[in-house]
């Protein structure tokens, strides 16, 4: 870990790491030269990672440029990374369900990750939380792997960390022996995104106009008053430049798209017909599918993807069964469950991820009645129901998902829709049908 540093101002024993992990220079790891932070790759996403945590903001005449505070903990950048990426920190946090309320995090925990960059060159990034709060020290960004094994032995020999979280690759080379060791893997089909909304970097504009603002004032003036009006935008250009005035925002371009149906149907159909964990004490009530755009009243869900979606089914406990002996059946048939698995007072809900698809949006004229004839046409002789509701058409009926999907394909091909709602309660289809939900996105393509 780092040397220790002359005393200053002490700081709380359980967040100082030179206080917290204190070694003689025998027991000391030697440290390979640290990179300044960077961009990491991590389940797909890139990240801000390798900075430096502090007690305290930086002050008014501090020259850092930006600035980041997250659960009391401060980080600083000298200089605007480029593109507001989110912080790496914060994110694994989130996936974790690393929180200062939650007890199951009491204590030291280690965190190592593995990015393999484009060069096939192997970094690791690694930082220590204590009862869910960052250690103020760097985040440790290293390619060396011999250190970082010998790092994180030493901690876990001399008991200085409760529990390490790593990927599996990792922790077959470490002995934990009191350590609790946790693979990451098993948080992989769990993902989701900071309780908290998603940091970036924010840029501080007090410090320059602090350090510059004598000169820059008379040179502004200067070119104000020789110039005049017909200088006017270079003086703003260079107002900019050194600070004194934030710079346009760059608005960001984004284009209409509608998810593909066709795909949407094929991967409900394929999910829903694999085998979904069964235990005693539990029936079905409702099963449907969901993505982003769709008003499902079981899954309102605002999908941060709009290519993923999801499959779910819901179940109800028998009133003949036991509360607590269901909900351990339950935790027990669903185990090795790819997905989320959820208990709500009397009412079990299993989810699995789908893979959706999405299609520029191509502007075609909706009318309500067209579709609401089109809907009474098709489903002729297959639904049970076809009612206008509110702007709305609602369809229920027997038919199997395959056909029904066949049928909103013969309907899209005639007539744009939106669907609202796809669910089957018994062996009834319910399905609501309304005009096209247009998503506005960054162009993906």
């Amino acid at each position: 870990m780092a040397a220790e540093k002359p005393d200053k101002k002490e700081k709380p024993f359980f967040l100082s790491l030179p206080g917290w992990l204190k070694r003689s220079k025998s027991q000391a790891v030697s440290r390979p030269e640290k990179l300044d932070y960077k961009v990491f790759r991590w389940r797909g996403a890139t990240y801000l990672a390798g900075f430096t945590w502090e007690e305290k903001p930086p002050g008014p005449l501090d020259t850092v440029a930006m600035h980041l505070e997250w659960r009391n903990s401060h980080i600083t950048s000298s200089h605007h990374p480029g593109h507001d990426y989110f912080i790496l920190m914060q994110m694994v946090a989130g996936q974790l369900g690393l929180h200062p309320d939650n007890p199951d995090w009491n204590g030291a925990t280690r965190i190592v990750l593995v990015e393999t960059t484009d060069e096939d060159n192997t970094l690791y990034w690694s930082a220590v939380f204590i009862d869910g709060i960052p250690v103020y020290e760097q985040e440790l960004l290293t390619g060396d792997l011999d250190f970082l094994r010998s790092l994180v032995q030493q901690e876990c020999n001399n008991t200085t960390i409760e529990r390490l979280v790593a990927e599996q690759s990792f922790l077959e080379i470490i002995q934990p022996q009191n350590t609790q060791a946790i693979h990451i893997e098993r948080y992989d089909s769990k993902w989701k995104l900071p309780d908290e909304a998603p940091l970036t970097l924010e840029r501080r504009f007090l410090p320059s106009l602090l350090r510059k603002g004598t000169v820059l004032a008379a040179l502004a003036a200067l070119v104000l008053l020789t110039f005049g009006y017909w200088f006017r935008s270079e003086v703003e250009v260079f107002m900019q430049d050194f600070g004194l005035m934030e710079k346009p925002v760059e608005e960001t371009d984004l284009y209409p798209y509608v998810l593909d149906w066709d795909q949407f149907g094929q991967a409900c159909t394929e999910a829903q017909s694999r085998s979904w964990p069964a235990a005693p004490g539990w029936e079905e009530s409702v099963r449907g599918c969901v993505g982003r755009g769709m008003g499902d009243s079981n899954f309102n869900l605002p999908f941060f993807n709009p290519r993923q979606g999801l499959a779910y089914r819901v179940y109800t406990r028998q009133d003949n069964h036991h509360a607590w002996l269901a909900r351990k059946a339950a935790e027990l048939t669903s185990r090795h469950w790819e997905g989320d698995v959820e208990f709500a007072n009397d009412s079990l809900i299993i989810k699995h991820p789908i893979e959706l698809g999405i299609n520029p949006w191509q502007e075609r004229e909706f009318h309500l009645s067209t579709l609401d004839d089109l809907s009474n046409r098709l489903f002729l002789g297959t639904a049970s129901r076809v009612s206008l509701e509110g702007g709305r058409i609602r369809i229920v009926t027997r038919a199997g998902d395959r056909k029904v999907f066949e049928l909103l394909g013969r309907i899209e091909d005639q007539s744009p829709f939106g669907l609202v709602e796809y669910t089957r309660n018994r062996g009834d289809a319910s399905l609501t049908l309304a005009e096209p939900s247009v998503l506005s996105l960054v162009d993906p393509y």
